[in-house]
């Protein structure tokens, strides 16, 4: 595991069964006084700076500088819809 400014990133795990979560990216939050991780998600590159958190020189407006935006489960949020 790489941690660094809210990102958690899987380098290499020895052992998985039904996904590989090899190079995956979560966000994260610490609380109870920094010894515990809450609110974990997956991330995803932003689409709009392709993760340098920048486009033309300035800061994304989509990704608000961090490169990252929370990766969207369609199919679960079209299943809630319903």
């Amino acid at each position: 595991l790489t941690i660094d400014k809210g990102r958690m990133t899987v380098r290499k795990a020895k052992e998985w069964f039904q996904h590989d979560p090899n190079r995956e990216v979560y966000g994260f939050d610490i609380t109870n006084g920094g010894v515990e991780f809450r609110n974990i998600r997956p991330l995803a590159k932003c689409h709009n700076c392709k993760g340098s958190g920048q486009v033309k020189g300035n800061e994304c407006f989509t990704c608000h500088g961090t490169g990252y935006i929370e990766k969207v489960n369609l199919k679960k949020d079209i299943e809630e819809s319903w």
